[in-house]
C-alpha cells in the first residue's frame, strides 16, 4: 500500500504555484473538474489515510461525513481556507472560500460575496450547508452545482482584472481531490515519503479492514484508529 512515509510530524504545506501550462482556476473550466462522486469518493480515501497518520484532527486537511440522504466532504487548508462538495438526491454543489482571495467579501470594500458567485444558484438545492456566514454575508469565493449526468454549474463570475493565477482560490482548494496524481502528491507533500496509488483504490472501498490499517506508519494505537473511523460511520 504504500512504499515508505516519513514522520507524520514534518508537515509540509502544499505550494500555491500553479504550473503555467495548467489553466489557473477550476470555475473558469468546469469541463475540467470531475464528477461529485469521483470527488468525494477520492477525499473520503484521503480522509481515511489522514485520520490514520495524524492524531491532531484539526490538523487534518480532509474530512469526510456520510448523512442521511446526502454524503459530504470538508477540505480545508492552513490558514482558513474551506471548500465543502456535498451531494444529495436532489444534486450536488462545491461552495469553496480562498482566504487569501481578492474575491473574499471581507477583501472587497462593500463586503459582499463577489458578483456573480451565487448568481442563478438553484433553489432545490437550499439544503447544502453554508460556509461560515459572517454579520449575514457567507465567506465564499467560488460556488458550483450539479445534477444528474452534469456537468457543473456556476454563475456568471467576471473574473478581477488584476490578479494571481488562482484569483477565486478553486485551484488551490480542489486539487488534492482533482485526480489521483494530485491526491498522491498532497499525501506526499504534507506527510513525507512515497505512496503507492493502490492506497486510493483500498479505501475506497466500503469496509476497511484492520489489516490495510496497519500497513500504514500509525500515529496512535491501532484501536484508537479503527474506534474513531467506526465513530465517524466508516465500516471497519
Amino acid at each position: 500500500m504504500f512504499d515508505r512515509i516519513s514522520n507524520v510530524a514534518a508537515h509540509a504545506v502544499p505550494s500555491r504555484i500553479v504550473d503555467q501550462q495548467v489553466l489557473s482556476t477550476f470555475t473558469d473550466r468546469l469541463l475540467d473538474l470531475a464528477g461529485p462522486d469521483e470527488l468525494i469518493t477520492r477525499g473520503r480515501s484521503l480522509a481515511i489515510v489522514e485520520i490514520a497518520l495524524n492524531g491532531d484532527s484539526a490538523a487534518r486537511q480532509h474530512t469526510y461525513r456520510p448523512g442521511s440522504g446526502n454524503r459530504s466532504l470538508m477540505i480545508r487548508d492552513d490558514s482558513g481556507g474551506k471548500a465543502l462538495v456535498w451531494t444529495a438526491v436532489a444534486g450536488s454543489v462545491i461552495r469553496g472560500y480562498d482566504h487569501h482571495s481578492v474575491m473574499a467579501p471581507a477583501a472587497r470594500d462593500d463586503g459582499r460575496v463577489w458578483p456573480g458567485v451565487l448568481d442563478s444558484f438553484p433553489p432545490s438545492l437550499a439544503d447544502c450547508p453554508s460556509l461560515d456566514v459572517v454579520d449575514g454575508v457567507e465567506n465564499i469565493t467560488f460556488c458550483y452545482w450539479w445534477f444528474s449526468g452534469g456537468p457543473w454549474n456556476r454563475g456568471s463570475v467576471v473574473f478581477p482584472s488584476k490578479t494571481d493565477t488562482d484569483p477565486d482560490g478553486s485551484w488551490h482548494l480542489l486539487r488534492s481531490v482533482s485526480s489521483d496524481k494530485e491526491a498522491m502528491r498532497f499525501l506526499e507533500d504534507r506527510y513525507g515519503g512515497h505512496f503507492s496509488e493502490e492506497l486510493l483504490d483500498d479505501f475506497a472501498r466500503p469496509r476497511i479492514f484492520e489489516g490495510m490499517l496497519q500497513m500504514l506508519p500509525l500515529d496512535r494505537p491501532l484501536d484508537q484508529v479503527t474506534s474513531e473511523l467506526e465513530a465517524l460511520g466508516y465500516l471497519v
